[in-house]
């Protein structure tokens, strides 16, 4: 039963793709093989989820720094810490500054940026600075309450008035042109969360059962394709590519008529206000224990000094950004975790080839 644990970061990766602007570059890409970028994120980024976590399970109770302590040059290994931790640490920064001025435009477009910035700094520095086994005991709690409200918000969509059939058709007679790695890049960040393994396995001090290893293709494909084209068939193939905030205006063309709330809008914005925090905090977890594990036995006392900084680095940046410069900036951090990833998980797997 506890093998649940392993899934959440697959769910909340999943879920976050639609503040990530997942969707806005792969509707971008409708006509320029998106498709097959899609079909080829499910297969491979699901065999290289399989690589990692079978290699993971030999080192039970263990983050990469302890594993790269005992079998890696003190040097290499702190670069790779220190890389892979900035990367999770701008991901956290990127989707906090994406949903405060999604948060600003359709929820109170009176409040200044920067202090909604500042309030979502101070609670995902806070939540950061938890240990591995509340930010997993935070997720299960989060994602059971949310989990209906977004499945609902699928069904509400597939049932609604203004989805065209049609339209998702018209895009299939595109679905064998040749993906761009920007397209595939971005399509595999769905199947990103067993990468967090490289830290939350600390937490599972027993081997990961793979026996239902299957749910992370089939909710990875069905996430995929649902996020994809549900805008396509609501606003049309054309004008879906006028939106900025892709799901968000697709959500707020849905009504419930005799609902407590009329516009479905305010319970997505609900669900991705957590959604949201708990990415943020698994993020900025991940990447702080990688950063300060560079200071051998004294990472707990820079651990709050990285979060400030981390913090403050955010909050500057947010006041500076705009969301065309944001989306660039989503796009170059999905090239380059593609291929930390693929590099990791090639490391990875000769390292556990050793130990047996």
């Amino acid at each position: 039963m506890m093998n649940r644990y392993y899934f959440y970061p697959f769910i909340l990766c999943m879920l976050v793709n639609t503040i990530f602007y997942v969707p806005v570059i792969l509707v971008e890409y409708r006509f320029q093989g998106a498709w097959l970028a899609i079909l080829f994120a499910i297969v491979f980024g699901s065999t290289l989820a399989y690589l990692f976590t079978r290699t993971m399970r030999q080192f039970p109770g263990q983050g990469l720094p302890e594993i790269f302590e005992q079998r890696l040059p003190v040097m290499l290994s702190s670069v790779i810490s220190f890389s892979l931790g900035l990367l999770w640490i701008v991901a956290g920064g990127v989707v906090l500054i994406a949903f405060s001025y999604i948060a600003k435009m359709f929820l109170n477009p009176s409040i200044p940026i920067e202090q909604l910035l500042f309030c979502l700094i101070i609670v995902s520095c806070y939540a950061a600075t938890r240990s591995t086994a509340a930010i997993n005991y935070l997720s299960e709690i989060i994602l059971i309450f949310i989990l209906p409200i977004v499945v609902f918000i699928l069904f509400k969509a597939l049932q609604s008035e203004t989805f065209e059939w049609n339209a998702i058709m018209v895009t299939t007679e595109y679905i064998f042109e040749i993906p761009s790695w920007n397209t595939l890049a971005t399509a595999m960040f769905c199947f990103t969360g067993y990468m967090t393994l490289i830290v939350l396995n600390r937490f599972f001090t027993w081997r990961i059962s793979l026996t239902h290893f299957w749910l992370v293709p089939v909710t990875g494909a069905i996430t995929l394709v649902s996020t994809f084209l549900i805008p396509i068939g609501i606003h049309g193939t054309q004008a879906v590519e006028n939106y900025l905030y892709l799901w968000v205006n697709t959500v707020d063309s849905l009504r419930m008529e005799f609902g407590f709330i009329e516009r479905v809008v305010f319970y997505y914005l609900m669900v991705y206000v957590a959604v949201s925090l708990l990415f943020i905090s698994m993020s900025w977890h991940i990447g702080t224990e990688l950063v300060s594990s560079i200071f051998r036995g004294q990472s707990k006392r820079y651990r709050w000094i990285i979060v400030g900084v981390v913090g403050i680095a955010t909050w500057w940046y947010g006041r500076l950004t705009n969301e065309k410069q944001l989306i660039m900036v989503a796009e170059q951090w999905f090239m380059i975790r593609f291929m930390m990833e693929l590099l990791l998980v090639l490391l990875m797997v000769l390292i556990g080839r050793r130990k047996q």
